[in-house]
C-alpha cells in the first residue's frame, strides 16, 4: 500500500509539473503522452526478464534437439550459421528478438513524442519519429502483420521540420495524428499481444516433455501443472500490461483532436499508479516463476 501511495503521490507532482509547462503554449497532451510513456517505461521493465527467460529457453531447447541428434548419430553435426541465434551467448535467440524490438519502438516512440509535446530539441525528434516509423514497418512485417508506415512519415517530415524550427508543439499534435493513421501502436501492441501463446508454448515446453516422457515420475506431471499455473499470470500480467498502454495511446489521440485534457489529473494520477503496481505484480509473479513448489 505503501509504494503504491508513493506512486501515485510521485506520479501527481510530475503530472503537475507537466501541466505547468503546457500552460499558455499550443496545446500539445502532455499529460496524457506522460500517462502513455509511464505505461511504456513500466511494460518494458516487466517484459525484460520475460523475454529474458523466452530467449534462454528457445536457446536451450535448440540446443539440446543438437546435442540429442549428435547422441543418436554418434556424429559432430556441421557448424549452420543460420542456427547461429541459438548458440549464441552475445544476442537473444530469434524470437525473443523479434519481441524485445517491439518494446524497444515502443519505448523509443513513447520519449520522441513526449519530447515533442515538451519542445525539446523537436527537429531531432522528427527525424527520429521517421526512422521509427520505418523500423515498425520492417518490424511488423517480420512479425506477419505487414503494414507500410515508412513511406508515409517520409511525406510528413519535410512539414513536421518546417514546423519544428520554431519550437512550437503543434507538431506533436500532428505526429500523434499520422502515428494514429497508421495504426502504428496499435499494431505493435496487438502483434505483442498475438505472441504470448507462442511464449506460453516455449516457457512450459520443457516441463511438459519432461512430463510425458516414458518412465516419467508422478512429480513430473504436478511440475507442469505448477509450471503452467505461474507461467499462465505472467503472460496474462503481462497482456493487461500491453492493454493498459494502449488504451494510454488511445487517450493521447482523443486529447490531440480534442485539443485538450481527455481526462481529468486525479484521474490520469490514478491511472499512473495503476500502471506502476500492474507492472511491480508482473514482476513478482515472474519472480515465483521458478519457485519450486
Amino acid at each position: 500500500m505503501g509504494l503504491w501511495l508513493a506512486a501515485r503521490s510521485g506520479a501527481a507532482l510530475l503530472l503537475f509539473v507537466l501541466g505547468l509547462a503546457n500552460a499558455g503554449c499550443s496545446y500539445a497532451p502532455v499529460n496524457e503522452l506522460k500517462l502513455f510513456r509511464e505505461s511504456v517505461v513500466a511494460t518494458n521493465a516487466a517484459a525484460t526478464p520475460v523475454l529474458d527467460e523466452v530467449s534462454a529457453t528457445e536457446k536451450r531447447q535448440e540446443r539440446t534437439i543438437v546435442t540429442n541428434q549428435e547422441r543418436r548419430s554418434r556424429t559432430i553435426l556441421a557448424f549452420d550459421p543460420a542456427q547461429a541465434r541459438y548458440f549464441s551467448d552475445i544476442s537473444d535467440g530469434p524470437a525473443a528478438t523479434v519481441f524485445r524490438r517491439g518494446h524497444h519502438v515502443l519505448d523509443r516512440l513513447s520519449d520522441v513524442l513526449l519530447s515533442l509535446a515538451t519542445g525539446r530539441n523537436s527537429a531531432d525528434e522528427v527525424d527520429a519519429i521517421g526512422s521509427l516509423a520505418t523500423e515498425s514497418g520492417a518490424l511488423l512485417n517480420v512479425i506477419g502483420v505487414g503494414v507500410a508506415v515508412g513511406p508515409a512519415f517520409d511525406t510528413l517530415r519535410p512539414a513536421l521540420t518546417e514546423l519544428s524550427k520554431d519550437l512550437g508543439r503543434t507538431e506533436a499534435r500532428r505526429v500523434i495524428a499520422q502515428v494514429e493513421a497508421a495504426h502504428l501502436v496499435k499494431n505493435l501492441v496487438t502483434a505483442l499481444v498475438s505472441a504470448t501463446p507462442k511464449m506460453f508454448v516455449t516457457l512450459t515446453g520443457e516441463a511438459e516433455r519432461r512430463a510425458n516422457s516414458a518412465g516419467a515420475p508422478a512429480e513430473a506431471m504436478a511440475q507442469l501443472l505448477d509450471r503452467s499455473t505461474k507461467v499462465r499470470v505472467v503472460l496474462s500480467n503481462y497482456v493487461v500490461l500491453l492493454r493498459q498502454t494502449s488504451d494510454a495511446w488511445d487517450e493521447a489521440v482523443r486529447a490531440a483532436e480534442a485539443k485538450s485534457s481527455s481526462a481529468n489529473f486525479g484521474a490520469l494520477t490514478e491511472r499512473v499508479a495503476e500502471v506502476k503496481a500492474a507492472a511491480l505484480a508482473t514482476r513478482m509473479a515472474f519472480a515465483n516463476l521458478n519457485t519450486p513448489r
